[in-house]
């Protein structure tokens, strides 16, 4: 288990710093927390002084991805990043479930899809490199959630 697993959002700011530091170079890193009260200021501010990416997700206890990025200072790098997961308050066990054997696309949820829409829009106008990995657990069908974002 890391070292900041049970730290506060503030102690785990703290840790999270020289552990950045402290990665070897010459890698692309990108942070993914699951935990929305880590979403603060001093967060992003941190990764922004090391150059990495927030990765926007999607994930039960996470605030939709639209909200991420309407946070201030959300976008801490010169690279986008995002994971489309599970939707908001759906356990993992229950996506399954639901979406087994993912041959279709089940369960369209048009705000998430809107979110990773803004995110590529961003990667568009500025030039970014955008990373954006969907699930079979977040609709039903990753290929096809992943089609009608970029039609």
């Amino acid at each position: 288990m890391p070292p900041w697993a049970d730290s506060t959002p503030r102690e785990f700011v703290h840790k999270l710093d020289p552990f950045l530091a402290a990665l070897p170079a010459g890698w692309r890193y990108a942070v993914e927390v699951r935990n929305a009260d880590i979403l603060c200021g001093r967060y992003f501010d941190c990764l922004r002084a090391h150059n990495l990416p927030h990765v926007y997700n999607a994930w039960t206890r996470m605030p939709e991805i639209r909200e991420q990025l309407a946070m201030r200072g959300s976008r801490t790098a010169d690279l986008i990043v995002a994971r489309a997961l599970l939707r908001r308050g759906r356990p993992y066990e229950d996506a399954v479930k639901k979406f087994s054997p993912y041959a279709s696309v089940q369960e369209v949820k048009e705000p998430l899809r809107q979110g990773l829409r803004e995110l590529l829009d961003m990667a568009v106008v500025d030039g970014t490199p955008a990373f954006i990995f969907v699930n079979n657990r977040l609709e039903g069908n990753s290929p096809g959630t992943i089609v009608s974002i970029t039609d």
